[in-house]
């Protein structure tokens, strides 16, 4: 039983609660109220989809509440009952994120947060999956007449799958295509055996064997003579390895004589170019040459000390005249002074302040006249006497030069006569060098000549060796060819045996399908008369419910009975009347009688199919009938089908429905005109 309900955010409830009872549940409001969105939400509480999602008329994000303001998830909380367990499952989706769930039995967890794995265990626990919930307890909107809508073909379809019978047609079909395959398979190999049979030859078998028998007897003649070449090599590679030995000692010796005989040329030529160098110069004489040159600097210096000293007097003749030279500048200045005073005085002296008369003034200018000549002619004296000097000190200083050049020039003959000496000194160590590496060289060729040995023996040893791994490698080759020849016979042969062994297998297994063909042809036929076994025990289960479920919802006497019935391979829905004469509901009843039959085969089927969960969901089911008819549902929803069914619901905008109400009743109230969310009211039920 389906105990409480809480919508938040789904369709147009902000936040809806309903409790329903055992019983006829009914929710009354009109277009647009939410009503068939309660009965959406217990189905995809149940099972994660309902009718119109599941044909994607809705999308999953349609579902959640977008006016008037966008909410961003959607969550659902149904407690149910079933066999003396309290269930608890919740759902919540999400415009971005992933969707979870969760069921609890009795206050313990039993899956999620995957939607799937909470589908999955309440299908388990009550039973049934969403296919049958949807077409034998859940009837959509105006949807009651259903089964009534289908086509003979469709309808038997429909049928078949609700009653569970469609697993065996499928599997007839199944066996049926299995056996068409095995019948082929077994004319495909019979054909492909007699080709196989044709081409195989048994001698095949022996010949290969031969072959093989052949190749490896050549095989181990092979290893033997390789088995010999191996001994060879090994004693001539020992006495390569004595010769290697007697050679590497016999280079050596060899590389030191030619390279004693190269230093040996190195020094006489070194030698030759030293004494060559020397031009016949023997060390005494190139030792009184540096001597000379040694006497020749010490008279330089002399002669630089003399220059300078020299030097030095002329230059203070020089400074002297230059001081001279200097107290007559004065001194002229001083007359020149004077003899502009005498011309320009009137009355006095200038010096002497003594009063002048004309005769004395010219007298004391042709003084200063004449004094001032003596000094100029003096001025002239000294000037030639400073000329003389500095001629004298400039050629002090170019002597000067000159010895100091000729200085240089002797010290650097004395620096070659010094390196003439000790190239001299090298040169006889050179010479008694050569002659201690020509006794050396004399020594090391008559050493060579008693080795005696032989470079000729050597490379002919050699020769040998090389061949004789070359014909082992060539006998490698050979075995490797022959070894590769004899694991393609033996992968020949042993083709050849797994074919004769396949065709054997293959015989065996025609027969074996042939038996299974034979077996499958039985089980096809058992497959249909248990299909159509099974199929008469549940219509006439389905019909026994039927006519009680008749006689309690039809409000009128006309027609006493309802049933379904086999026709040509489908299904038709009928009904008796007064006259005991059944007439399709297809064929002469009113829109109200279908509902009615409608009605009467859906409560049949969920008694039937789903006696254990003993629910049923109507969405509009007054649809097509007139008011007298409603009233008497009415009174049926309340009062009998109770006896049949634990709980039911019923969807309607039709108020007269509110009589039918035996367990709870809700009014959906809601302001469309500003997109109000549902308002539900719960109701008193009338007595």
């Amino acid at each position: 039983m389906i105990k409480r309900i809480i919508l938040e955010n789904w369709r147009t409830h902000a936040k809806s609660e309903f409790e329903f009872e055992k019983g006829t549940n009914v929710l009354v409001g009109q277009m647009g109220s939410g009503k068939s969105a309660v009965l959406d939400a217990i189905c995809f509480a149940l099972f994660g989809t309902f009718p119109a999602l599941q044909a994607k008329r809705v999308s999953l994000e349609e579902i959640i509440t977008s006016k008037p303001n966008k909410e961003n998830s959607a969550k659902i909380t149904l407690d149910f009952e079933y066999s003396g367990k309290n269930f608890v499952v919740e759902r919540t989706i999400k415009r971005k994120g992933t969707n979870e769930a969760k069921l609890s039995c009795n206050g313990r967890f039993l899956a999620g947060p995957k939607t799937t794995d909470a589908t999955k265990t309440i299908e388990q626990c009550l039973d049934i999956n969403y296919d049958l919930f949807s077409r034998a307890v859940y009837s959509e909107q105006n949807q009651i007449d259903y089964f009534l809508k289908l086509s003979p073909a469709q309808r038997k379809t429909q049928f078949d799958e609700l009653l569970g019978l469609q697993k065996y047609e499928n599997a007839r079909a199944n066996s049926v295509s299995i056996s068409n395959k095995l019948r082929d398979t077994v004319a495909e190999r019979k054909a492909w055996l007699e080709n196989q049979e044709k081409n195989f030859d048994e001698k095949e078998i022996f010949g290969l064997k031969q072959k093989i028998l052949q190749k490896q007897k050549e095989q181990k003649e092979i290893e033997e003579k390789i088995a010999e070449k191996k001994i060879a090599i090994e004693k001539a590679g020992k006495k390569e390895n004595e010769l290697k030995k007697q050679w590497e000692e016999f280079k050596n010796q060899k590389d030191a004589l030619l390279g004693k005989q190269a230093d040996s040329k190195a020094l006489q030529r070194n030698i030759g170019e030293t004494k060559k160098m020397l031009g016949g110069n023997s060390g005494e004489k190139i030792e009184k040459d540096a001597a000379e040159k040694e006497k020749e600097i010490l008279k330089i210096c002399e002669e630089e000390t003399k220059n300078e000293s020299e030097t030095r007097e002329l230059q203070k003749n020089s400074d002297a005249l230059i001081r001279e030279q200097g107290l007559f500048e004065e001194k002229l200045v001083q007359i020149k002074k004077s003899l502009n005073e005498l011309k320009n005085a009137k009355a006095n002296c200038p010096i002497c302040k003594r009063e002048l008369g004309e005769e004395t003034k010219k007298h004391l200018c042709r003084e200063n006249d004449n004094e001032q000549e003596i000094i100029e002619k003096n001025q002239g004296g000294l000037s030639e006497k400073m000329k003389k000097i500095r001629g004298e000190i400039d050629k002090k200083n170019s002597a000067k030069k000159e010895l100091a050049k000729k200085k240089e020039n002797a010290k650097d003959e004395i620096l070659k006569l010094k390196g003439l000496l000790k190239e001299i000194e090298v040169l006889g160590r050179r010479e008694k060098q050569l002659s201690e590496l020509l006794k050396e060289i004399e020594k090391a060729s008559e050493e060579i000549e008693k080795s005696g040995f032989d470079e000729e023996e050597m490379r002919k040893h050699q020769k040998m060796l090389i061949e004789s791994m070359s014909s082992a490698k060539n006998l490698e080759n050979e075995k490797r060819i022959n070894n590769e020849l004899i694991i393609q016979l033996e992968a020949n042969l042993k083709k050849t045996e797994e074919t004769k062994k396949q065709l054997v297998e293959l015989e065996q297994s025609i027969q074996k399908i042939l038996k299974a063909h034979e077996k499958s042809i039985l089980f096809t036929n058992s497959l249909i008369g248990a299909q159509g076994e099974l199929r008469e025990v549940l219509v006439e289960n389905i019909n026994i419910a039927m006519n009680d479920i008749w006689q309690k919802i039809y409000p009128y006497g006309d027609y006493t009975s309802a049933k379904l019935e086999i026709e040509k391979g489908s299904y038709e829905l009928k009904v008796k009347d007064r006259l005991e004469n059944w007439t399709r509901v297809d064929g002469i009843l009113s829109g109200g009688e279908r509902s009615a039959a409608a009605l009467c085969i859906r409560i049949a089927f969920s008694l039937v199919l789903t006696q254990n969960l003993s629910w049923l969901i109507l969405d509009e089911p007054t649809h097509n009938l007139d008011r007298h008819a409603v009233n008497i549902l009415s009174k049926i929803m309340r009062e009998q089908l109770p006896e049949l069914v634990e709980q039911i619901f019923i969807i309607t905008h039709d108020r007269e429905m509110e009589n039918a109400a035996s367990g709870s009743i809700y009014i959906l109230n809601r302001d469309k005109e500003n997109d109000g969310a549902t308002m539900p009211e719960k109701l008193e039920i009338k007595g």
